[in-house]
């Protein structure tokens, strides 16, 4: 295995259990445990998690933008992405909608859905906005970022883990050509990984600007996508690698 396999498997791992030791790298990795040290070596370096005795732990959350000011941002774009998404979303299911400021456009226009539909979100404004409509809406639970307000720990994930949805749609912070979606805290790779398993298909939503970028943590290829749905056609390699990949994508026009 490659150390840049190895390295992602490490932040994947600790995504899921905030802390690991060096044996049990090792073993998993199929490597000496001289070899495990070194991964995390580099990986503290480029300060995507911090060594301890015997092991490593997960960074704490960066800060990031409050709510609305994500949601000033490319507003125009987020809207056009928006009702794009809507057609694609099928009411009367069961549907999780991620946290994020794209995402909270999109659950204030589900709202108006005039069927009721069963949402689950892990972000406390998503719900509020979902409430003015006639949906069942759930909230996963879980420790609240104080910025996005967004749930995420080990209640939120098993909260998911009982649950089977029709669609998972969610945002993303970047998507990298060559390691799909990626995100800033390990709360969102946590959740993503269990939607992997727990959703029958997945929806992403994405501005043009996420393409080309990267984050700290990997969400998934882009081979675990069903829909993307953008505003502009994404720049090269992208077009080849999604459709290489059966990725759906959806262009959004202009309103």
């Amino acid at each position: 295995m490659l150390a840049s396999a190895r390295q992602q498997r490490i932040l994947e791992l600790l995504s899921a259990v905030a802390e690991v030791e060096v044996a049990a790298l090792a073993a998993d990795l199929g490597v000496s445990i001289e070899t495990a040290r070194r991964d995390l070596v580099a990986l503290e370096q480029r300060r995507l998690l911090r060594r301890v005795h015997g092991g490593a732990v997960a960074l704490p959350p960066p800060n990031l933008p409050p709510v609305q000011f994500r949601m000033d941002q490319a507003a125009g774009a987020k809207a056009d992405i928006v009702e794009a998404a809507l057609p694609l979303i099928p009411a009367g299911s069961h549907i999780f909608l991620g946290a994020g400021s794209t995402m909270l456009a999109l659950g204030k226009r589900l709202a108006d859905l005039p069927v009721r539909t069963t949402f689950v979100t892990n972000m406390i404004d998503i719900a509020v906005a979902l409430r003015r409509g006639v949906h069942d809406v759930h909230l996963t639970g879980g420790e609240m970022h104080p910025d996005t307000h967004a749930l995420g720990g080990p209640e939120a994930l098993r909260f998911l883990e009982n649950r089977l949805f029709d669609l998972a749609v969610t945002g993303a912070a970047a998507i990298d050509a060559e390691h799909g979606v990626m995100g800033p805290t390990t709360a969102h790779a946590a959740i993503t990984d269990i939607l992997r398993r727990r959703a029958r298909r997945r929806m992403v939503l994405s501005d043009h600007s996420k393409f080309g970028r990267s984050d700290r943590y990997r969400q998934g290829d882009l081979a675990e996508i069903d829909v993307l749905v953008t505003d502009r056609r994404p720049p090269e390699p992208f077009p080849a690698r999604l459709a290489a990949a059966k990725v759906e994508l959806v262009i959004a026009r202009p309103r």
